[in-house]
């Protein structure tokens, strides 16, 4: 099913995301975040595919990009990252 990790970024020694792509190219975010009713609401939102794995963590936004032409060659991504303002929830 997974092709291969291309990423990987940690915050805080344990907050984790991570960029898959599967074999036909699609691909993904897969995030380890505090499981909390908000960032499973806002998790699940991001379109066009969002899923739960209460065991493992979220696959987010499957789909929203393609990687076919990632397949056997390397590839740099960026991850953007908007943190809350202190003691406001707008990250």
């Amino acid at each position: 099913m997974w092709r291969y990790a291309l990423s990987r970024l940690t915050t805080h020694g344990h907050y984790i995301h991570t960029f898959f792509f599967r074999s036909e190219g699609e691909a993904e975010l897969y995030t380890y975040l505090p499981l909390t009713e908000e960032n499973k609401r806002r998790q699940k939102a991001i379109p066009p595919k969002s899923i739960e794995h209460p065991d493992y963590g979220f696959s987010v936004g499957r789909g929203a990009y393609c990687l076919n032409g990632a397949v056997g060659n390397w590839v740099a991504l960026a991850l953007r990252v908007k943190l809350n303002d202190f003691g406001v929830n707008n990250g």
